[in-house]
């Protein structure tokens, strides 16, 4: 499974997946886990955006997602082997990657090593740090 934010980092590790992976049986999903939902949690404000800006990014989303898994194909994978998740509304992106992997008895979690976190100081973005955490059970790679 191949997180992706539609970051410079999160297509690295794209590429890595598809030059390493391609050309063989592997299925691989890309997900993208979003906060935001339309009504909101009134106990959570900041971490839920409006119903027009999280209708607008998910259709963004989709386009890139939809990309994305042309790119693999273009790498070597068979359509068939390329799926692609939005999952909305969440409380924690990182939880929602990892829940969705243990869901679907996926080994592998892939991910960049930042997404579009503004501070570049960091060795791994939160997100990325959280699932590593999160995702104990599971093997993660984070491509640089």
């Amino acid at each position: 499974m191949l997180a992706f934010d539609g970051s410079e980092g999160s297509w690295h590790a794209l590429n890595f997946v598809g030059k390493t992976m391609g050309g063989f049986n592997y299925r691989v999903k890309l997900i993208h886990a979003m906060r935001g939902k339309e009504d909101g949690r009134p106990e959570y404000p900041r971490l839920y955006s409006p119903a027009g800006y999280s209708e607008t990014s998910r259709k963004e989303m989709d386009a890139e997602l939809a990309e994305a898994g042309e790119k693999l194909v273009s790498l070597g994978f068979k359509p068939h082997q390329v799926s692609t998740q939005l999952v909305g509304g969440v409380a924690s992106r990182a939880a929602a990657i990892v829940a969705e992997a243990k869901k679907q008895n996926y080994g592998t979690i892939v991910m960049g090593r930042r997404g579009h976190s503004r501070v570049r100081d960091f060795f791994i973005g939160r997100v990325t740090n959280k699932v590593l955490h999160l995702g104990r059970d599971r093997t993660v790679w984070i491509i640089r």
